[in-house]
């Protein structure tokens, strides 16, 4: 009687090492990723996974840049031909969306430090311009375009990376929070344009 033939190991190719990474960052946090914990959910040898990716620290560089990419095409759709306070608010409703359907991806892509800056800001090519084209609906000066758009991305980050980090604990409703500082934020938006002339 012969032995019955053992399952035929599948193949590994690039995109199942990333896709897999992503999942033990979403189910398990960015710092738990380590090629011993992605071998294991591979079902493969540690040293196997060097044909698919150079090193710990170059995956996770291609996860920051695939995230920073992802959330860049949902906020080009939810923007695109909508302008002013409908721009903003749907951009800030796909922003935190994103942040909360993904929140240890999204943690870290936002991390200290960005494994490769230039490559980063090629990825976010996407993300940048479609906050940059809603505070243009604003008619901010284009003098003051970059600070806006930098203010208006710090004030967002500041309380998600605050909800999803659980620091705020349950003293306030998280959707309270958000609501307020997108409020607040679309009025000063607004408000740059008249104080350009004034």
């Amino acid at each position: 009687m012969t032995a019955a033939k053992s399952a035929p190991r599948r193949r590994l190719d690039h995109e199942q090492v990333v896709a897999a990474a992503e999942e033990i960052v979403d189910e398990l946090g960015w710092d738990r990723l380590t090629m011993a914990a992605l071998a294991a959910r591979l079902g493969t040898k540690g040293p196997s996974l060097y044909n698919h990716v150079a090193s710990l620290e170059d995956l996770k560089r291609e996860l920051q840049e695939r995230t920073i990419r992802l959330i860049g095409r949902e906020l080009v759709v939810a923007t695109m031909g909508r302008a002013g306070r409908d721009s903003f608010l749907e951009l800030a409703r796909t922003y935190r969306d994103f942040v909360l359907r993904y929140p240890e991806r999204y943690l870290g892509m936002t991390r200290m430090p960005i494994v490769d800056q230039a490559a980063f800001a090629v990825a976010a090519r996407d993300a940048n311009e479609a906050l940059a084209a809603v505070v243009r609906s604003y008619h901010v000066p284009e003098e003051h375009l970059l600070l806006a758009q930098l203010a208006t991305f710090a004030a967002l980050h500041g309380a998600l990376s605050l909800e999803v980090s659980g620091f705020l604990g349950d003293i306030v409703d998280s959707h309270h929070i958000f609501d307020t500082l997108v409020d607040s934020t679309e009025q000063r938006l607004a408000s740059l344009p008249r104080e350009a002339v004034a």
